[in-house]
């Protein structure tokens, strides 16, 4: 009520479905890309948020698939954490979970081409080391599955209890859990595609922008929407 004694007409109240912030996000990271790289191809995009991730690729705008599908992050952090003389099979759990949702929401056979990974990836970036860089999905995977494997390798060693774990937060298994749900949605990406993680994009003039459903809806509001 506030908003619209001060905006008017010009203020309104929209709960997003989650195919609509998938394509906003679309949106937002179409226009971030074109003025970051120029690429000569519409780029694809992914993201992982707190609940839900989002996926949306196409090349025209008749065949423009926005899904939203659910990977609840928070849950997979708390099974790890409840779980911690177990956490090879509370990731395993974890992992079935969101591949299940995957496949529930009917993604599967993405086509190939650029992708662009958004939101919580950009922290998957730093901890692998490629933010901002373009590389084959197939690599991608690769890096992730290896620091995965040596996460557990260091963390779920029988000879470790709970005991030396108990001031575990999120902090200590959210790259593990947010890496299993990101390989999921990877699996179902083309091997030769091509996958940049980047949660902010910096230019030269100093300004930043992030990529964010919001700045689609407001592309979108303004006409300068592209899909």
């Amino acid at each position: 009520a506030k908003l619209q004694n001060k905006f008017g007409e010009r203020a309104a109240f929209h709960i997003l479905s989650g195919e609509e912030e998938a394509y906003a996000e679309l949106v937002a990271t179409r226009f971030a890309a074109s003025k970051k790289y120029g690429f000569k191809e519409p780029v694809n995009f992914i993201s992982c948020g707190g609940m839900t991730s989002q996926i949306g690729y196409g090349t025209t705008p008749a065949d423009l698939n926005f899904i939203s599908y659910t990977t609840n992050v928070r849950d997979g952090n708390l099974l790890l954490l409840d779980h911690k003389n177990d956490l090879r099979g509370a990731l395993q759990l974890y992992e079935k979970k969101v591949r299940k949702e995957i496949q529930d929401k009917g993604i599967a056979n993405v086509p190939p081409g650029i992708f662009m990974g958004i939101e919580m990836l950009g922290y998957v970036a730093n901890s692998l080391g490629i933010d901002g860089k373009l590389i084959p999905v197939h690599s991608a995977r690769k890096l992730m599955k290896d620091y995965r494997d040596n996460w557990l390798e260091a963390n779920a060693c029988p000879s470790i209890d709970a005991n030396n774990k108990s001031d575990w937060t999120w902090r200590n298994v959210f790259d593990p859990v947010l890496i299993t749900a990101t390989l999921e949605i990877l699996d179902v990406l083309d091997d030769h595609a091509e996958i940049m993680l980047q949660n902010t994009f910096r230019f030269e003039n100093g300004h930043r922008l992030k990529p964010a459903w919001t700045v689609g809806v407001y592309l979108e509001a303004i006409g300068q929407h592209k899909c």
